[in-house]
């Protein structure tokens, strides 16, 4: 049997008996059998353990089965993302390579079906930056383990600004120069100020 340890204890293990006395022998280290409720509990190394003996007693005679228990490590997922501006897409990356991805904004409803490591959330704006998203990744153990991060979003403007002047003009004539911004962000831009050093 395979199982999953996490940091305190593996995924209990039952045995289904009726009628019947239960003894487990040659257990690891770490694990306990319950005798009360015919499960195996604990903590034991990240190993494979075979000839775990259990032995079903009653009037009628003794069975024995001797099984294996194979005890895997949780998976460890990270999650990676960069500050973004407002009215763009944030990106987060969860580590590649399990077998199965879920993703979840934490404290909502919301669940994602998105099968893959990345998770994209369109136009995000302030009001979105510390929104925490968790991941749930299944490895090919079918052991899972879990990552959360929390958006980064950043006001950002866009400004490009032009200078013109007429420059083909006789001694003695008025140059006029133009400046013109112009803001490219999804968001406003205020309390612009355009300085510029007039020519001697």
């Amino acid at each position: 049997q395979s199982i999953c340890v996490s940091e305190t204890a593996i995924q209990p293990i039952e045995i289904t008996v009726t009628n019947a006395t239960v003894t487990v022998e040659n257990l690891p280290d770490g694990l306990v059998f319950d005798n009360v409720n015919l499960t195996i509990t604990g903590k034991p190394s990240i190993d494979v353990y075979d000839n775990i003996i259990v032995k079903a007693q009653n009037e009628c005679g003794t069975k024995t089965e001797t099984i294996s228990i194979t005890v895997n490590a949780l998976p460890v997922v990270e999650i990676t993302t960069e500050e973004v501006c407002e009215g763009t897409n944030a990106v987060l990356t969860a580590t590649a390579g399990f077998a199965s991805y879920q993703w979840e904004k934490v404290s909502k409803t919301e669940t994602s079906t998105e099968p893959t490591n990345v998770l994209t959330i369109p136009n995000v704006f302030l009001a979105n930056n510390g929104d925490e998203y968790k991941v749930i990744v299944t490895d090919a153990n079918t052991c899972q383990g879990t990552a959360t991060k929390a958006l980064q979003v950043k006001s950002c403007t866009d400004l490009i600004l032009t200078k013109t002047a007429n420059t083909e003009v006789c001694e003695g004539s008025t140059i006029t120069y133009t400046l013109k911004v112009r803001n490219n962000a999804v968001v406003a831009a205020t309390d612009i100020r355009v300085i510029d050093m007039l020519p001697s």
